[in-house]
């Protein structure tokens, strides 16, 4: 009989600070940023309100999600017409490790713990080529706007999800 390779099982944890070295690299191999940029997200994202998920394979991380218990973002927050949502701001799968549904497994795990706090949807924005990714796990267009502190300014697609 042909043996078939078992596939490394991809799980999803709580951040935790031992973990802090090595998403501080894995943020760095997805984004273009320095050490003290990274650990300034996460020191952020490590406060009330908001929460970290990682995957991982193997017990190394291979993706993350940050998630916010509302949206700040005035932009974001007027197109959605929703009350009391959640938000993703941030979700990335390392370069080497995507096209396996890391990130559809990431989102799903937000989605279950922003329910857990009794969140009526989701939104985020994402660059406009991201869009695609979001529909296919049941997010709707919202609208866009031009994120002027980038420079030159970046197009945003407003992305939801009612629960």
């Amino acid at each position: 009989s042909l043996q078939t390779k078992e596939q490394p099982q991809i799980k999803t944890i709580e951040y935790s600070p031992e973990k802090l070295d090595e998403l501080v690299k894995a943020i760095q191999s997805t984004f273009n940023e320095s050490a003290d940029w990274a650990r300034a997200r996460i020191s952020e994202y490590s406060q009330s309100k908001r929460h970290i998920i990682l995957a991982v394979k193997n017990d190394q991380i291979v993706g993350f999600i940050f998630i916010d218990d509302g949206d700040d973002d005035e932009r974001v927050a007027n197109l959605t017409k929703i009350d009391d949502l959640g938000s993703i701001p941030w979700i990335a799968v390392l370069p080497n490790q995507r096209k396996q549904n890391i990130g559809t497994i990431l989102l799903n795990e937000a989605e279950k713990y922003l329910s857990r706090l009794g969140k009526k949807g989701f939104v985020l924005d994402c660059n406009e080529d991201k869009a695609e990714f979001y529909k296919k796990n049941g997010y709707q267009y919202a609208g866009s706007f031009e994120r002027q502190e980038n420079d030159p300014p970046i197009s945003q697609a407003v992305m939801f999800k009612r629960i």
